[in-house]
């Protein structure tokens, strides 16, 4: 192999090494996914949706730990960039998820978000406030707990952004 050669490839796996450390989050296959799917929708209809698989995200309002599992309570939003959810777009509705095992509540606290991949389980009922709500729950085959950070970088869509530096940019 010639050395021009060796240092192309060289670059080629330095290049892709950077970019892959600049992502971060989940990468779920959405198209294992039943996108059309949102916790509103499903709470509606009831039972129709069980064993459906979903990527959903929502801004956390309570966890509770029980002996075997966690039940984290979320108001959910639409998914945006990165699959991170998007709080400043209209609420999709709230949605429990379920998982086995002990989360922290204090990780796991109010206003933090979350994505989640899972398959919807029967809807149940429960109150917000003193009115009665059918939340859908979904059994946790993933979860992502995004950083505390990451609510506060996003902006508004054509909100002004100003970047400085040097690199290579991708955006959608």
């Amino acid at each position: 192999m010639s050395s021009r050669r060796v240092c192309l490839v060289a670059t080629v796996l330095l290049l892709a090494g950077l970019l892959a450390g600049c992502a971060s989050g989940p990468r779920y296959d959405l198209d294992q996914a039943r996108m059309d799917l949102t916790p509103e929708a499903v709470g509606k209809t009831g039972q129709a949706f069980v064993d459906e698989p979903v990527v959903w995200g929502g801004r956390i309002i309570e966890t509770r730990p029980g002996e075997d599992v966690t039940e984290v309570e979320l108001l959910g939003y639409p998914l945006g960039r990165h699959q991170v959810p998007s709080h400043q777009r209209a609420s999709q509705g709230r949605f429990l998820i379920r998982t086995t095992g002990f989360l922290e509540p204090g990780d796991w606290q109010t206003g933090r978000l979350v994505t989640v991949r899972g398959n919807l389980e029967r809807s149940e009922e429960g109150e917000v406030g003193e009115a009665i709500y059918r939340y859908p729950v979904v059994r946790a085959d993933d979860l992502y707990l995004w950083p505390e950070e990451t609510a506060a970088r996003q902006r508004p869509r054509g909100s002004p952004r100003v970047n400085i530096g040097i690199g290579v940019i991708y955006s959608r």
